[in-house]
C-alpha cells in the first residue's frame, strides 16, 4: 500500500495525486520492468498497463518511462532520505 508521501506528492501548489495501482506500476517501471512483465506481476492486461502508464505520464507531465522513474526517485524516494542540518543527504 502507498504511503501518504507516495500517493500525494509535490509542493502544495503542484500536488500530484496517484492511485495505489499507479504507484505499483511506477515501482515496477523503476525496476526496469517492461509492460508485459508489469502486466503479469500485477495480474493486469497489457493494454491496461499501457493505459496506467499514459495516465501517469499525463499527471507527471513527462514523456517516457525513464522520466517516470526519475520523477519517482527524485520526488518520492528523495524526500525520504535523511539529511543533515544543511540539507545534504547522508552518504
Amino acid at each position: 500500500m502507498a504511503t501518504n508521501n507516495e500517493r500525494d506528492c509535490g509542493d502544495d501548489d503542484k500536488r500530484i495525486v496517484l492511485s495505489d495501482r499507479e504507484l505499483d506500476v511506477i515501482r515496477l517501471i523503476v525496476k526496469g520492468k517492461k509492460y508485459r512483465d508489469i502486466a503479469v506481476e500485477l495480474s493486469l492486461g497489457y493494454e491496461t498497463v499501457k493505459t496506467y502508464t499514459a495516465r501517469i505520464r499525463k499527471k507527471l507531465n513527462v514523456h517516457s518511462k525513464t522520466e517516470i522513474a526519475t520523477w519517482y526517485l527524485l520526488s518520492v524516494v528523495g524526500k525520504c532520505l535523511p539529511t543533515d542540518d544543511e540539507g545534504n543527504t547522508d552518504s
